[in-house]
């Protein structure tokens, strides 16, 4: 009797949109902290967004999301059912809910004191959730394997949403990810498709470490000139001492905006972007601005790779170049990793 009573009291409270006070909800047991969020912009004022209950997610149906809700509830049924001994935290998979539904209001680039963007985060927090689903299946747990790659599919949507939503360049603290080898998109490979030669001015945005840059302006020496333009200062001191220990003097490192290039018409014989036209917030701006800076004969090369989360698809590039002025010239590569070279119409 004493349970049918509780069970009522709590239907009531639900009914009703009540839930636990600001300051029940500090005392109770795991809470979520409270986590700034910065306008967009600034175009919005800044606001707190108040401690949360995941168990409860009251927080996520006052922001009048249910499908979340509804879809987080599902997982906490479904996880212990299928009797997963590493279980997928329900509460981490709520919280990931929330965020999804609520960055269409506002949520910055770079929301997190180490300078990760969140879209890092649910990145790497699928990685875990891939491995566990191949050892799961690997021990003859199809039920753990299927629910951990469940949870690594969520993961992955919510990394490719949170990057496109949210461009922004990849944090110095992660240039480690940029040493990878990327197959046909390796300094070798570059320089073929590009074709630097000596005396030749060439435009590189975004450089990471400068792995490629010291390939280009080996190529362009000695008397051409690679300049690279970054938002980070601290890319721009990589690629410098990566150029001072091949002996390089050709490359020039300037902080800028793709966005708002500051050189004058006509100003480049070729430039190249490799990873990085997808973290730029107006991709078509910037190849505008990209058109603008190179001359009349010169090329364009772009490169993508497809487990990049801020990827731009070939069939997307082909239509923003074009409405930037460029025609299509050649591609390396297929779907998962490509070279695109375009020139100016």
């Amino acid at each position: 009797m004493g349970h049918e009573e509780a069970s009522s009291t709590a239907r009531k409270t639900a009914d009703t949109g009540g839930g636990p006070s600001e300051t029940g909800s500090r005392s109770t047991g795991t809470l979520l902290p409270a986590q700034r969020v910065l306008g967009r912009h600034h175009q919005h004022d800044r606001r707190e967004v108040g401690l949360i209950d995941p168990r409860t997610l009251v927080g996520v149906r006052e922001l009048a999301l249910p499908e979340t809700a509804d879809i987080a509830l599902l997982l906490r049924v479904s996880l212990p059912i299928i009797r997963c001994p590493y279980r997928v935290s329900s509460t981490a998979v709520e919280w990931m809910f929330f965020v999804i539904g609520y960055v269409d209001e506002e949520l910055p680039p770079i929301c997190h004191p180490v300078g990760m963007r969140i879209h890092d985060w649910t990145g790497f927090a699928a990685l875990p959730a891939i491995v566990m689903t191949i050892v799961e299946l690997w021990r003859g747990h199809g039920g753990s394997s299927l629910g951990w790659a469940f949870a690594a599919l969520l993961l992955g949507v919510a990394t490719r949403y949170l990057a496109l939503r949210f461009p922004s360049p990849m944090p110095h603290r992660l240039r480690w990810s940029l040493l990878v080898p990327r197959t046909n998109q390796s300094p070798a490979h570059l320089c073929n498709f590009l074709q630097p030669y000596d005396g030749e001015r060439i435009l590189e945005i975004g450089p990471g470490l400068g792995i490629h840059s010291v390939a280009v302006a080996r190529a362009l020496a000695p008397t051409g000139e690679l300049v690279v333009v970054d938002m980070q200062q601290e890319m721009l001191d990589e690629v410098l001492q990566r150029a001072n220990r091949a002996n390089l003097t050709n490359i020039v490192a300037e902080l800028g905006d793709a966005q708002r290039l500051a050189y004058p018409d006509n100003t480049f014989d070729a430039a190249y972007l490799l990873g990085v036209l997808g973290e730029i917030p107006d991709v078509q701006l910037a190849l505008q601005e990209v058109r603008r800076v190179l001359k009349p004969t010169s090329r364009l090369v772009v490169g993508e790779v497809v487990f990049d989360p801020d990827c731009i698809l070939f069939g997307t590039l082909n239509r923003q170049t074009e409405q930037a002025g460029f025609v299509f010239d050649r591609r390396l590569g297929g779907a998962l990793s490509y070279l695109a070279r375009f020139r100016p119409a």
